[in-house]
């Protein structure tokens, strides 16, 4: 039990995740042989002399390191890809040509049986005990069935892709649980950011959010400027008393009550949906995040299923050097997220490959499955301790965008009505507006001034009509109903 304010919080038990079932991982020693005999006879077929020296069984993927004999060259290899699929009888395979750090080669064959990763055996395990860090994320496998566990205090920021069913959107519940299990709510928000609605609502009511969980797009711009308001604001404390970061700050007052700060994780899982909206608001909002924020705390996570240019533009992906690539659609699409081919190529369900920065190549990793009833029990326990307290300032910017949007749309719907009015009378003026629609004289000489600035009508000459342009009215009407039946 820990103390938060004048509560006192209790970990979630590990008991309340699922067991992995007791399935033995390691393939049938015929079975592995099998495949290395037939890895030496099919390059052997295309004049390559080679030798499986080492067999590294893991959960999903079983890595076969080849020592080429002298005079072969490595590309040899890499270009028998499909070759060796098809000989092995497999879906894809993935070589590593040469592995990073061994003169061999790696071929990575899928196995005939895979057995998913349970996130409980992550968090049991002596990596995860022992990582210190508040933010230590228990992502996944790898292909030794070696636990990884990856720190976003030191990335300091995570790009993550991949498309429908590749394991995208698991892989952000099991970085929110790891931290769940590591860090009290006084040591770690969250804001979380989910327009599809689908799944970070569940998070709701957890004394871990900075806000309920923004599902409005644009809320959510106005929810990141907070954030950097926020980041701006501990600069200016860090600097009032001379500490350089978060954690000399808080070592400063360790022992004064209320004095520490928190680290603040942002978690957008849908990063498209919030650059269609608002592209030129969205990125700089995140590369003066991704620039300045580690080091008062501030983390983001981003998330989304089309990484293409136009959502992972260059200058955000330059800022987020941490990668987490799933299946995705092309080599294209990899090439987007890691710089590379190699993602087109995944198998699906957890599959991933993780770029840590600073490396040249991506490891591969099998990721923790965990299913919607584990996480409920997790939240379900840890609201039992308490009620969220959201930022009241937070919330109040975001009521403001909502009412702004209500404004903007108010303004739209009398626009539209000022132009099909304008149409069947062939006339436009604020005498007309104000007594047709029912408005005040400054809404209607603010439609007026709108549609002149759209160039509908010509300017005001006196006591003179206004000149009407029918046919610029006319195109667009069309094109406005056209959109609605779309």
């Amino acid at each position: 039990v820990s103390p938060i304010g004048a509560l006192t919080f209790e970990f979630p038990p590990i008991e309340l995740l699922d067991d992995p079932p007791h399935t033995d991982l390691i393939q049938r020693e015929e079975e592995l042989k099998n495949n290395a005999e037939v890895l030496e006879k099919t390059l052997k077929n295309f004049g390559i002399s080679a030798k499986v020296s080492q067999i590294h069984p893991g959960p999903v993927i079983t890595r076969y390191e080849l020592e080429l004999a002298p005079g072969i060259k490595v590309s040899s290899v890499k270009n028998l890809s499909n070759d060796l699929a098809l000989t092995l009888r497999t879906q894809s395979i993935r070589i590593l040509a040469p592995i990073p750090g061994k003169a061999a080669v790696g071929i990575e064959i899928p196995n005939k049986s895979m057995a998913l990763v349970y996130l409980k055996e992550l968090l049991q395990s002596p990596q995860f005990k022992k990582s210190a860090s508040f933010l230590s994320l228990a992502l996944g496998k790898m292909v030794d069935g070696k636990t990884y566990i990856a720190d976003l205090n030191q990335m300091p920021h995570l790009l993550i892709a991949g498309a429908t069913g590749s394991g995208k959107t698991v892989s952000i519940n099991t970085i929110i649980l790891s931290i769940l299990y590591k860090a009290r709510p006084d040591e770690v928000k969250f804001l979380l950011i989910d327009p599809k609605m689908v799944e970070l609502p569940i998070y709701n009511g957890i004394p871990y959010l900075k806000s309920p969980v923004v599902t409005n797009v644009r809320h959510a711009v106005a929810a990141l400027k907070w954030i950097v308001g926020e980041m701006e604001n501990r600069y200016r404390k860090f600097a009032a008393t001379g500490t350089r970061d978060i954690f000399e700050y808080n070592q400063k007052f360790k022992e004064e009550e209320g004095k520490k700060i928190h680290f603040i994780v942002v978690i957008i899982d849908e990063l498209a949906d919030l650059m269609a909206t608002a592209p030129t608001q969205v990125e700089q909002v995140i590369i003066r995040l991704a620039q300045m924020s580690r080091a008062v705390g501030i983390h983001l996570v981003l998330a989304t299923q089309r990484p293409s240019v136009n959502v992972i533009t260059g200058i955000i992906k330059a800022n987020l050097p941490a990668r987490l690539a799933f299946e995705v659609i092309s080599k294209v699409d990899s090439r987007t997220i890691l710089d590379m081919n190699g993602a087109e190529n995944l198998l699906g369900r957890g599959d991933m490959l993780y770029l840590s920065p600073g490396e040249a190549k991506p490891i591969r990793l099998q990721g923790a499955f965990i299913s919607g009833e584990e996480i409920n029990r997790v939240v379900t326990f840890i609201k039992q301790q308490g009620e969220a307290t959201y930022s009241q300032d937070l919330f109040h910017l975001t009521k403001i965008s909502e009412e702004k949007e209500e404004e903007n749309q108010e303004i739209r719907k009398l626009f539209k009505q000022a132009l099909r009015l304008t149409l069947e009378r062939r006339q436009a003026s604020t005498s007309l507006f104000k007594g047709a629609l029912h408005i005040s004289d400054g809404k209607a000489t603010n439609l007026i001034s709108l549609m002149e600035t759209k160039g509908f009508v010509g300017p005001q000459q006196g006591s003179k009509p206004r000149q009407i342009f029918l046919d610029k009215i006319e195109q667009f009407w069309q094109k406005i109903e056209k959109d609605e039946d779309n």
